[in-house]
């Protein structure tokens, strides 16, 4: 049990000389920006997830076959899904193990796998569980502002959350530590 609640701790707050710096705490707000964009998107812009190609991919397939609701040019249009591309692009790059930041499957699989009932080892359960509730958080969190507000309000919130995440990036990376250079 302890180990459960010092995994997120680390995740939440890096221990000094961290491989990855202050990349996790940083990407967690990222995933919530990702639960965010995907309850307006889905929820506001014509049910279409932005962040999860599958679904898109899945709602084309539906939409000429006559699913109500469901529409070809709205899950095309979007052009939020290539933020989203760009993003998965660069957080792929930077490697930091079990923060995706735009898709839980492979999370909620290694969560299933490395379970000890699973006779896995669970590297990183408590990552890997705050990434999934961080998504969740971000979903309801947009989920209630575009029942409450408007979808301006929503991504006003996002593009708030996501200069806070650039700017603290920026500043952290001033000082060229050994997680801004690349990986080996």
């Amino acid at each position: 049990m302890q180990s459960l609640l010092a995994d997120p701790a680390r995740t939440l707050a890096p221990p000094k000389g961290d491989r990855h710096g202050p990349l996790p705490p940083l990407l967690l707000v990222l995933t919530v920006v990702t639960g965010l964009l995907d309850a307006a998107s889905h929820l506001a812009l014509g049910r279409v997830f932005v962040a999860n190609m599958t679904g898109n991919v899945v709602f084309l397939g539906f939409a000429p076959a006559g699913a109500p609701g469901l529409s070809v040019t709205a899950s095309l249009v979007v052009l939020l899904g290539l933020a989203m591309g760009l993003q998965n692009a660069v957080v792929r790059r930077l490697s930091v193990p079990d923060l995706t930041t735009t898709v839980l499957t492979l999370t909620l699989t290694g969560l299933a796998a490395d379970s000890s009932q699973a006779g896995g080892a669970a590297p990183r359960p408590g990552r890997r569980i705050l990434a999934v509730l961080a998504m969740f958080l971000g979903a309801l969190a947009g989920g209630l502002l575009l029942r409450h507000t408007e979808l301006s309000h929503v991504l006003g919130v996002e593009l708030g959350l996501l200069v806070v995440i650039s700017t603290a990036a920026y500043r952290l990376s001033v000082s060229v530590p050994a997680w801004t250079g690349p990986q080996s």
